[in-house]
């Protein structure tokens, strides 16, 4: 069978896994099934790739390698210093937060006053 995706027209091809049934009965909306597991599990293909222009490999197991031209690879600018709408936003989600702080306290709610405090640490 022949298909294609984005015009290109390719022969798809499946892995030859081999099933066993188990040996439970089960039941879904009042079916009856014999469930199905693989007996091994087919090595995943040795791939070198790129995603976004940062390149990198996948091996048998299908973990993600980093790639031996990535040290090579386009390196991202630095972060630069907080502009003047970044402090005005951060500023503002600090006013909100000892806004919310307030009512907590107001309210005697210790488990929402503990969690505002961790809120608070983490924008320091």
């Amino acid at each position: 069978m022949r298909l294609t995706y984005r015009g290109i027209s390719y022969t798809p091809t499946a892995p030859s896994v081999q099933w066993r049934d188990r040996p439970e009965t089960c039941t879904y909306r009042g079916l009856t099934y014999h469930p199905r597991e693989a007996e091994s599990i087919p090595p995943q293909p040795q791939l070198a790739l790129t995603y976004r222009g940062i390149p990198y490999q996948t091996d048998a197991a299908g973990r993600i390698l980093p790639r031996e031209d990535a040290r090579t690879a386009k390196r991202l600018t630095p972060i630069a210093p907080m502009s003047t709408v970044a402090r005005t936003h951060r500023d503002a989600i600090l006013r909100r937060l000892e806004q919310r702080i307030a009512a907590a306290k107001r309210q005697g709610n210790t488990h929402l006053l503990v969690l505002l405090e961790q809120e608070r640490q983490q924008l320091a």
